[in-house]
């Protein structure tokens, strides 16, 4: 699996079809893609209603929370969740969500010890950050972890998170950094 920012989504590769995680609301998508979530593009499977959708290998559970969709996607047994950072979950909602093993949050993210619980408490491997969050120094601080940027794209398998201890790694997708 690779994922790729681009101007308002990630773009998320699998073996066999592309999907595009989208975090804002006006992406800019030019990359030919099988699955769209959290917008309606009418090239493509768009998924935004809650439920469950699988296209090739790629699957995606949508559910409510505070009258927005969130959602998780398995990729290559890699679990992905897309949500709000200002979402309150129930106990019962962690156990829907299961494993994290990458945390992207859509919307503003507010920098503050909320923003620390609600990430802790998803316990994800990986969080990452959109590669225009502003304050990196500010979540660093707060989450005693490095932000790190990763060069234009990431690449991972399934193995990546099988560990049974592990530290927080924050990461952001960076044009900017050689591969």
């Amino acid at each position: 699996m690779e994922i790729k920012e681009k101007e308002g989504y990630y773009l998320i590769k699998s073996k066999s079809a592309q999907l595009a995680l989208v975090y804002s609301d006006k992406p800019l998508i030019k990359d030919e893609v099988n699955l769209c979530v959290n917008y309606h593009n009418p090239d493509c499977y768009s998924v935004n209603s809650p439920g469950e959708y699988e296209v090739k290998d790629i699957f995606v559970m949508v559910f409510e929370k505070n009258g927005r969709n969130q959602y998780l996607v398995s990729v290559e047994d890699i679990n992905i969740l897309l949500i709000d950072s200002q979402v309150e979950l129930s106990e019962q909602d962690f156990d829907s969500i299961g494993d994290v093993d990458i945390l992207i949050l859509k919307g503003e993210i507010e920098v503050k010890m909320d923003l620390v619980k609600f990430v802790n408490d998803l316990d994800p491997v990986i969080f990452f950050l959109q590669t225009k969050t502003p304050e990196r120094e500010k979540i660093e601080t707060l989450f005693g972890a490095p932000v790190r940027a990763v060069g234009k794209k990431y690449k991972a398998v399934a193995e990546d998170f099988d560990i049974e201890e592990y530290k927080l790694e924050i990461f952001v997708l960076d044009e900017a950094k050689k591969e």
